[in-house]
């Protein structure tokens, strides 16, 4: 007994450890966080077509991911899935850094084409790395502390995304993100993201396996969901929210950089700014979601995120700080709106069919999410070619974007929210792609976060 508690608490330190050094990496692995977005925008200017393209990827990988988990789990389990897939991307990182310290800044296509083929690998690997390794931490993570240790985990992935946000903002303000700084801080991010894999080979489940990565049911499973019609409303709602939050965030960035004239420091406040005021509205969000139910916070949050978010149409290269009261609005409000998105999910998810309930919904929202960049940067860059204002031209795709958002809620009005404590208290992987969204808005404290249930007090 005394072997397995100490097995324990030397997994959970490692778990803690692997969270701190991985966080940067999670950040960099979502195209349109602040460091790379500049990157793709300042340093190799690839304009709105590729751009969109680009911060698309992600969402593709965690489409594809509901095909393809299936079959790898044919010849893996989970603990093999987890590391072969984790040090996979770092390979791919190591060889793309290489790449991008020597690839020409004058040739926006063939920057496009690299970075766009780059960025499918590192997300297919990494979301399949994601989801042997939600499934592994299951194993040996006891159930009984699984919220107390991942709400403790959370505050040092925050501290971590914090650190590394402030030495790159930091270091920008002296040297207005030049190619090699980029290149350094993208090599310090994938050296903390190795030192994580090497000390995951430290973590031994009761199972060494981990386990099977799903089963031989799958197809049936997702077609049970069929009469399940809250969660199917629920999930029409991920989907369009998914599909004009990422179409708002990717003009949004393309508007700030090319006409706003945001600098790679300016950019990095604004997310710092961001990522504060979320950490610091979490308690409070959480309290009135017991309160008052995830559905009111949702509504609020929705509504609140978006009509700050109409700043934007006022914005010139005069007045661009600004965005820090948009962000750290945006910050406070995007928080209370993923806690609230989670809570819900947790409580009209199927019980019984969990795993395909994840999956469907991770995969429609990621399509949507996928899709909205592309044509957002499509149809920027045609209007632009016709002659268009691009003033007119960029906040009005904006207030289409921040309008659609707000319309979204309606899919849900009128759902009624179950009063259900399940007996989890995490869905691992269930809001991916709305966590990889929320990074490109400023909402970097969930990179690496993990969702948990609040402890359920008895009143007296």
């Amino acid at each position: 007994m005394n072997k397995q508690r100490s097995q324990t608490q030397t997994n959970l330190r490692v778990c803690s450890i692997d969270g701190i050094m991985a966080t940067p990496w999670t950040i960099l692995s979502v195209p349109g966080s602040f460091l790379i977005a500049s990157l793709l925008n300042l340093t190799f200017k690839v304009g709105p077509v590729w751009f969109g393209i680009i911060v698309s990827m992600p969402a593709l990988a965690n489409a594809l991911s509901i095909f393809l988990v299936p079959w790898v789990g044919r010849f893996m389990n989970v603990r093999e899935l987890s590391l072969t897939m984790a040090m996979m991307n770092t390979g791919i990182w190591l060889s793309g850094i290489l790449c991008i310290a020597i690839l020409p800044t004058g040739n926006p296509d063939q920057a496009g084409w690299f970075f766009a083929v780059l960025y499918l690998l590192l997300a297919l690997s990494s979301s399949l790395s994601g989801v042997g390794w939600t499934s592994w931490v299951g194993t040996f993570l006891p159930d009984r502390i699984r919220g107390r240790y991942m709400a403790r985990r959370n505050i040092f992935t925050n501290i971590s995304t914090l650190c590394f946000m402030g030495i790159t903002l930091g270091l920008f303000s002296f040297f207005e993100g030049e190619r090699w700084l980029y290149v350094s801080l993208i090599s310090l991010a994938v050296l903390g993201r190795i030192v994580s894999v090497l000390l995951q080979h430290h973590i031994q489940a009761p199972d060494p396996t981990g386990g099977r990565v799903c089963s031989d049911t799958w197809a049936k499973d997702l077609l049970k969901l069929r009469d399940c019609r809250p969660f199917l409303r629920y999930i029409l709602f991920g989907a369009i929210s998914g599909f004009f939050i990422a179409f708002g965030g990717s003009t949004a960035t393309l508007y700030a950089f090319e006409w706003v004239k945001v600098t790679p420091a300016n950019f990095t406040a604004y997310s710092i700014a961001a990522t504060i005021a979320g950490t610091l509205s979490v308690k409070i969000w959480g309290e009135m979601i017991d309160r008052h139910g995830a559905l009111p916070v949702l509504f609020i949050c929705a509504i609140a995120w978006r009509i700050g978010d109409f700043g934007y149409l006022i914005l010139n290269e005069g007045n661009k700080h600004l965005l820090f009261v948009i962000w750290t609005w945006g910050g406070a409000m995007g928080t209370g709106y993923m806690l609230a998105n989670f809570l819900l999910l947790l409580k009209i998810i199927p019980q019984n069919n969990r795993s395909a309930g994840i999956s469907l919904n991770l995969t429609v929202c990621s399509v949507c999410a996928a899709v909205a960049p592309v044509l957002a940067g499509g149809w920027l860059e045609k209007i632009m070619r016709a002659g268009a204002d691009p003033w007119v031209l960029y906040r009005g795709s904006m207030a289409f974007a921040f309008t659609g958002c707000m319309a979204a809620i309606l899919a849900v009005i009128g759902l009624k929210e179950p009063d259900v404590h399940p007996s989890r208290n995490s869905i691992p992987g269930a809001l991916r792609t709305l966590r990889q969204l929320g990074v490109t808005q400023g909402l970097a404290l969930f990179s690496n976060n993990n969702f948990v249930v609040r402890k359920m007090t008895k009143k007296k």
